[in-house]
């Protein structure tokens, strides 16, 4: 999928959910006294919002195996999956207050990370590859 002016919405969406999100965390990282931690109850609402960016993004694959069903057309689930799994960032990072804890978490935490960064990665190549290689074979046919 490629991200173009389609994209509008979501990313405003993202844009002033992270921003509201990041002006509620300095206000909490401020304000507490032992600093920021996931056990707070505010901590605890970022990682509630945190991993419900998560599961809607892990919805797409749900959505898939429902081809006939009277849902969102699959580019709208796509879409949300791209944008709002990248919206689960800022809330995981402000969940954990900047710390990764124990050897489980960090483990967590690396896997998380890859999992964002592939995406990520897939999103560029979904942009750069089909350009490359149309130039660098071009008796080749590119399937839309």
């Amino acid at each position: 999928m490629l991200v173009n002016r389609s994209h509008g919405g979501w990313f405003t969406l993202v844009f002033a959910t992270t921003l509201v999100a990041s002006l509620a965390y300095l206000w909490y990282a401020t304000h507490e006294s032992n600093g920021p931690t996931g056990g707070s109850w505010q901590g605890l609402w970022f990682g509630i919002a945190g991993t419900s960016c998560m599961v809607f993004a892990g919805l797409l694959s749900g959505r898939k195996q429902l081809p006939g069903a009277n849902l969102r057309p699959v580019s709208w689930w796509l879409k949300g999956h791209l944008w709002i799994g990248l919206l689960s960032v800022p809330f995981i990072l402000f969940h954990t207050g900047g710390r990764f804890g124990g050897t489980l978490e960090k483990l967590l935490m690396a896997v998380f990370f890859l999992v964002i960064a592939s995406g990520i990665w897939g999103v560029l190549m979904q942009h750069y590859l089909p350009r490359f290689l149309s130039t660098m074979v071009p008796a080749q046919a590119i399937t839309e």
